[in-house]
């Protein structure tokens, strides 16, 4: 860290005076990749009011495996920010019955499984000497795709923290709230839910190996 921030000094006097960096100052910067694996945990939906007779609201849970990864730079082992996408190939959803999915239809629920896509930005500060990180990402794009053939559309945001294990790997929870406010059924024209948006939290345990190139 002092050699870090002895760099960084150096570099801006050498800005100030030459008007240029020095070549040695680009390594205060450190380009990463982080793919990851984890698992959905304590997830729940919410859609309200619901379409069925008593109007109320449905609740939904759901789990499933999801594949990711992050790319992007960190500034002086301390501050980074990456983009971050992930891929759900299954999301298993269980409905309860007091109300009916987000869907058009009355009777039929939305989804059983189904992928869920996510692309976005993190932001973070890594805790020096430790390792341990902490950050938030906004999603902008959230697409969740179920068996009945209509695709959600939305936003998500999200906090999370890892710790380092093994020196190599790092152990890592987030916990993620989902936005879906916008439908298309049957590959038509996406438009807006007329039951309300629908909006998801769940925790996701994931191990990821972060790789510096």
């Amino acid at each position: 860290m002092i050699l870090r921030k002895s760099q960084l000094i150096f570099a801006l006097i050498g800005l100030a005076i030459f008007g240029s960096t020095p070549a040695f100052a680009v390594s205060i910067f450190d380009h990463f990749i982080e793919p990851y694996v984890g698992y959905q945990v304590l997830g729940v939906s919410s859609v309200g009011p619901g379409v069925d007779a008593a109007k109320l609201t449905s609740y939904a849970n759901y789990s499933g495996f999801t594949l990711g990864a992050r790319v992007g730079t960190e500034l002086l082992d301390f501050i980074f920010v990456a983009l971050d996408g992930s891929y759900t190939p299954s999301l298993s959803t269980q409905l309860n019955t007091a109300g009916q999915s987000f869907n058009t239809s009355p009777t039929t629920p939305l989804m059983i499984s189904g992928p869920n896509t996510k692309i976005g930005l993190v932001a973070g500060i890594v805790v020096p000497v430790i390792g341990f990180r902490v950050w938030a990402g906004y999603n902008f794009i959230d697409q969740l795709t179920g068996s009945s053939s209509t695709t959600l559309n939305g936003y998500s945001i999200k906090l999370g923290a890892g710790t380092p294990i093994l020196r190599i790997f790092s152990l890592n929870v987030e916990f993620l709230t989902h936005y879906y406010s916008k439908f298309s059924s049957q590959g038509g024209n996406s438009m807006s839910n007329p039951q309300g948006s629908m909006n998801n939290s769940h925790l996701l345990l994931s191990l990821s190996a972060p790789i510096t190139l």
